[in-house]
């Protein structure tokens, strides 16, 4: 069953259920299992506003992630090779005035390489911070039929520090969008 799991700050793990809760204001009740990939995940809980920082610790997945923090937000993928964030259906929204987030640090061993499963999804900026993702490799796959739209609403900007790549299983053509309404252009 799909949960609502709130990043509670008591660690950087995420493989970890007790740096997590089922609450939106508390450090407790924790979840039986981390979170996977039909849960969604909000940063932080409404009682924590500070910077944080979660480390993946292996291979993990999640339907959305809602960044809601005020303060900074870093992933970072902390193994030999960086891991792989699988996201499901849902987006990545980072909420009006939300902090920066950013996933990777610019080291190997700290990569967050996202895969996207098949369906569209759309990531919305509504803050005035960055999200940047950093890595030291390409970024970003995706399965057949996956699409992405980057919605800005807000004035803080997207930006990845390596490629992506836009045609994994032998797609061609507009897959990802960015912009809203008539302002939308598209990427190859």
């Amino acid at each position: 069953h799909a949960a609502t799991n709130y990043w509670n700050g008591a660690g950087t793990g995420w493989d970890s259920t007790s740096n997590w809760s089922t609450a939106s204001g508390a450090t407790t009740p924790n979840p039986s299992n981390v979170p996977g990939l039909y849960d969604d995940v909000i940063f932080n809980i409404s009682t924590l506003n500070s910077a944080q920082t979660v480390n993946l610790n292996t291979n993990q997945a999640a339907r959305s992630l809602t960044f809601a923090n005020t303060g900074t937000t870093t992933l970072l993928g902390n193994g030999g090779a960086g891991y792989t964030l699988t996201k499901g259906w849902g987006g990545i929204s980072i909420s009006t005035g939300a902090g920066t987030v950013t996933f990777g640090d610019g080291t190997p061993a700290n990569d967050v390489f996202i895969t996207l499963i098949s369906g569209h999804r759309a990531w919305a900026n509504n803050s005035a911070s960055a999200f940047t993702i950093n890595n030291s490799a390409p970024s970003l796959t995706r399965a057949t039929g996956s699409t992405l739209a980057f919605n800005q609403t807000g004035t803080g900007a997207f930006s990845m520090s390596t490629t992506v790549l836009p045609n994994t299983n032998s797609i061609i053509g507009p897959w990802a969008s960015w912009g809203t309404g008539t302002n939308t252009q598209y990427a190859f």
